[in-house]
């Protein structure tokens, strides 16, 4: 079966947001040409506003699930602690259904797929370009099992309006001065890769020199955290102190995106969303010898402990 197959009835299933916002940007294109389809996850974000598809919460069993609805192919998103998705990769291929997984990042690629010592990849996996085709290949997954796929949830972005006004969005947020900047941090949940082995560096070292140094700029901009659903916010929120905000749960990240002044992070999906919304993204790393995943990308700027205070002094 090939992507421009995709008939009949469809099942999607994503847990993490950075694979939920692709697969419902797909399942959307596809509903009309669907006979039918039901998408699922674990979890529940605010953006599913954003789409014309309903999302209803997974089941206990994955399989019982496909007896029932009988689905000609299934189309996954893949998570890092989630096994949402491998739960119905497994399910597919004993029940002799058809799978994709979509993979929206560079790293992990071949790990997205193993719980507990065990491996469940689909019968093919869609990457974001040929530089995940190459890390896919080198990792041992087979390259007649790749295709290179793009991220559909980037064209639906280039499009995105918010529907809220600055000043809405800082009231509903509870930020009472119209004038200050936002500065958007939102850092990748390292630790739970083992970040400080795999890339040099992980989340909670880079916060605690961020607050840090950020301290320099006095108290012009909102500093808000935008935590990754897998993180340790408390601990995170411990570090950051009266300087750093935590956006609630739901927040329409897409907004706090478009409204910021500036966007900081290391490696996330997220980051590249800030650019194609055109806000300015820094990329903070502790030293020049981290590990970095989108080296020759030209996602935003880098900085360094010594040198991100010049840089945001220039932006804001």
């Amino acid at each position: 079966m090939s992507l421009t197959q995709l008939t009949g009835k469809g099942f999607f299933v994503f847990s993490d947001p950075g694979g939920a916002k692709p697969v419902l940007t797909l399942a959307e294109s596809l509903k009309d040409s669907l006979q039918e389809f039901r998408i699922v996850s674990d979890r529940q974000y605010n953006f599913f506003n954003d789409f014309l598809v309903p999302v209803n919460n997974a089941p206990s069993n994955a399989a019982a699930e496909l007896v029932v609805f009988k689905p000609d192919f299934l189309f996954t998103g893949t998570s890092y602690t989630s096994s949402v998705e491998l739960e119905y990769i497994k399910a597919a291929k004993e029940l002799s259904i058809y799978s994709f997984a979509f993979v929206d990042h560079w790293t992990n690629i071949r790990e997205r797929f193993q719980r507990n010592g065990k491996e469940y990849l689909p019968d093919k996996i869609l990457v974001i370009d040929e530089k995940a085709k190459q890390l896919a290949i080198g990792n041992g997954i087979d390259e007649d099992k790749l295709i290179v796929f793009g991220n559909p949830y980037h064209n639906f972005l280039k499009n995105w309006k918010p529907v809220l006004t600055k000043a809405e969005l800082f009231q509903k947020l509870g930020l009472d001065d119209l004038q200050k900047k936002i500065v958007l941090y939102a850092p990748d949940p390292l630790s739970n890769v083992d970040g400080i082995n795999t890339f040099g560096f992980d989340e909670i070292m880079a916060t605690k020199i961020l607050v840090k140094t950020i301290k320099e700029l006095g108290d012009k901009f909102y500093f808000l955290l935008n935590p990754h659903p897998n993180q340790n916010v408390e601990m995170l929120e411990s570090l950051g102190g009266n300087e750093m905000r935590i956006l609630p749960a739901g927040t329409d990240v897409n907004m706090i995106i478009y409204y910021a002044d500036v966007v900081i992070g290391f490696f996330s999906s997220l980051l590249i969303e800030a650019g194609i919304i055109n806000r300015p993204v820094i990329r903070f790393f502790i030293n020049d010898r981290v590990k970095d995943p989108l080296a020759g990308m030209n996602v935003g700027e880098i900085a360094y402990p010594e040198t991100l205070v010049q840089k945001l002094k220039a932006i804001l």
